[in-house]
């Protein structure tokens, strides 16, 4: 695949895949190599020894006289691009080859920067003038790149925790340094083993995270260091070893892989009372990583059991000790909840609780309606009590009667004795020896501004002949 360059340097890094996916990419271009049919080869493309090689990099250069071109090469006005092609073939097979174009020269004089090679790798590369559909090569150079040693060693892991872990990591040498060259070494964590398969790899750069693989880089020291693993995921084992890196495409080396296995966090914070009111609920728990953990902010997070219900809420928790406690108004009465403990750190989840479903009260449930009394030929006693929170200020409710359970016509107001909580209402000019349906109705006071209307279960009772 030709590539056009700016500032002489290698545009796209020439690891095994890239060349592979380079030349499938490509164009096929018709070569000609000219010891010996042109008698000038050797005087107008000269391949020169490497400047520079480094462990992921080489300094290449050459030489490209457009006065030495023969004239039969400029032929119906084609121009004259001068190039470089790299391999890690000696006979450049096509899959294992990348050629791209030099469009700066300093005089006579080529140069380019291949970056993102492996370490301990010997590449092949040659000068070519590229002269319409043909394209006339130099002679080869090769150069094999630095070997990376690794600079350290892990041991086992000494503190695991759900979501993190310490690896002892013990310096055995000093480690390579380069002006040309990012390099780092620590310890390389993944839940995948066989990424560790090749002891030495070339993988792509991205962050913390690389392709499954998270790096931990720690300082040079000869005294011992101690790497700190987080992000993990609970109760899940993970594979880990010394690496070092090198260049910005991350040409990976691997030490021995060992092992370790993250604590379970379920169980860490559970859900210990609800105590539901009308329109609020009182949330008690409790914290195991409170101690361990300082720091953490404990969230509950709370959403009605309706079918296709999708929003959700939350509410800070107070921390006292290891007990959790937090109040969740603006609820609906007699409605089914569920809620959890959530505890955060940052914006991260470090732990969830178990779901604790419970229901706000019914406030029908708190008329009682109690059993009529005095009951004479055309009179009875009718009394109610208003027990919950929300009828705290009500002082009369309504009784509601008649003849048909299904429609009670009749309507009769209790109003509260100055003795007692009981609402207490005598009707009169009832028929004699009929079954009459009563129910309580009185309006709950569910939060500032918002009062509805509640009716208790329906009772009877029948006058005397």
């Amino acid at each position: 695949m030709m590539m056009n360059l700016k500032n002489n340097y290698f545009s796209t890094a020439l690891s095994t895949m890239c060349l592979f996916a380079a030349l499938l990419l490509g164009v096929t271009t018709s070569c000609k190599n000219d010891h010996d049919d042109d008698p000038n080869f050797g005087k107008y493309i000269v391949t020169n020894s490497p400047k520079t090689v480094g462990a992921t990099y080489a300094e290449l250069s050459g030489e490209f006289y457009p006065d030495r071109v023969p004239a039969y090469l400029n032929t119906h006005g084609y121009e004259m691009r001068p190039g470089i092609e790299l391999s890690l073939s000696e006979n450049f097979a096509k899959d294992q080859s990348m050629a791209t174009y030099i469009n700066e020269m300093e005089n006579s004089h080529l140069v380019a920067t291949a970056y993102g090679l492996l370490p301990a790798t010997q590449y092949y590369y040659r000068m070519f003038v590229e002269v319409g559909e043909m394209r006339y090569y130099a002679d080869k150079q090769s150069f094999t790149t630095l070997s990376v040693e690794l600079p350290c060693t892990v041991g086992d892991v000494t503190e695991i925790d759900f979501d993190s872990a310490e690896v002892p990591v013990k310096f055995t040498q000093q480690p390579p340094t380069s002006a040309m060259e990012f390099i780092s070494y620590g310890v390389a964590c993944s839940t995948d083993k066989d990424i560790f398969a090749k002891t030495q790899s070339m993988v792509d750069a991205n962050g913390e995270s690389v392709k499954g693989i998270q790096f931990v880089s720690v300082p040079f020291s000869f005294q011992d260091m101690t790497a700190h693993v987080g992000n993990l995921q609970s109760n899940t084992t993970y594979y880990y070893c010394a690496y070092i890196s090198v260049g910005n495409a991350y040409a990976c080396q691997f030490g021995p892989v060992k092992s370790f296995a993250t604590g379970n966090r379920d169980g860490l914070m559970t859900v210990d009372e609800v105590n539901p009111k009308f329109v609020w609920a009182e949330v008690t728990g409790t914290s195991k990583i409170a101690a361990s953990k300082p720091g953490l902010r404990y969230v509950l997070m709370y959403e009605r059991m309706i079918e296709n219900w999708p929003l959700r809420d939350k509410v800070d928790m107070t921390l006292s000790g290891d007990k959790l406690s937090a109040l969740l108004q603006n609820l609906y009465p007699n409605t089914p909840y569920k809620c959890w403990i959530v505890a955060m750190q940052g914006d991260k989840t470090v732990a969830e609780s178990e779901v604790k479903e419970f229901s706000t009260r019914n406030p029908a449930d708190d008329i009682k309606l109690g059993d009529a009394t005095d009951v004479t030929s055309t009179t009875a006693t009718l009394s109610c009590v208003l027990e919950g929170e929300g009828y705290a200020a009500e002082q009369w409710c309504t009784i509601n009667y008649g003849e048909d359970k299904n429609n009670l016509l009749f309507s009769a107001s209790a109003f509260k004795k100055q003795d007692g909580d009981k609402m207490v209402v005598t009707l009169e000019k009832l028929k004699p020896n009929t079954t009459y349906y009563y129910r309580g109705s009185a309006i709950c006071i569910l939060k500032e501004g918002w009062g509805e209307w509640y009716k208790s279960e329906i009772k009877s009772f029948t006058t005397l002949p």
